[in-house]
């Protein structure tokens, strides 16, 4: 198996605002598999986005946006490249911290483009994962600084 592969990243700064920017590529293959070289499940490129902000000295927030490109099948066929966005808010206040968190905001499912599990139900075939399988999650949590 060979890989060869870069992954480079900017960061931009402006008073309270970052900027992050990314890109992997990775290309995975297998010497030995004339018919089907490239590694399963292993995005030839991947982007990404971060951007932060303290809006005050309580009040932040970020949005989180990244690319998974087409991916190789055990069969050779390819995945669609897909997106994911998350976005956080922040208030703090004295010791306390409220994070209000969403991930998969685009709701992006592997499910919505087929089935992952197929039947028989008795003995089922599950297909290769290659995107997320759950829709959006939102979390609230409160964070609690003691002793300071």
């Amino acid at each position: 198996m060979v890989t060869q592969g870069l992954e480079t990243y900017v960061r931009l700064r402006a008073d309270e605002t970052e900027l992050y920017l990314g890109h992997g590529f990775t290309y995975a293959r297998r010497q030995y598999d004339a018919v089907n070289p490239n590694v399963e499940v292993a995005a030839r490129h991947k982007f990404a986005a971060v951007a932060l902000t303290d809006f005050t000295d309580r009040l932040g927030a970020s949005i989180e946006a990244s690319y998974t490109g087409q991916q190789y099948l055990p069969d050779g066929t390819t995945t669609p490249g897909y997106p994911i966005m998350a976005a956080l808010l922040r208030y703090r206040t004295g010791p306390y911290t409220l994070v209000l968190n969403a991930e998969n905001v685009f709701d992006y499912r592997q499910m919505r483009r087929e089935r992952v599990v197929l039947p028989p139900s008795g003995s089922p075939v599950f297909r290769e994962l290659w995107a997320p399988v759950e829709g959006r999650v939102v979390n609230l949590s409160l964070n609690w600084r003691f002793g300071q």
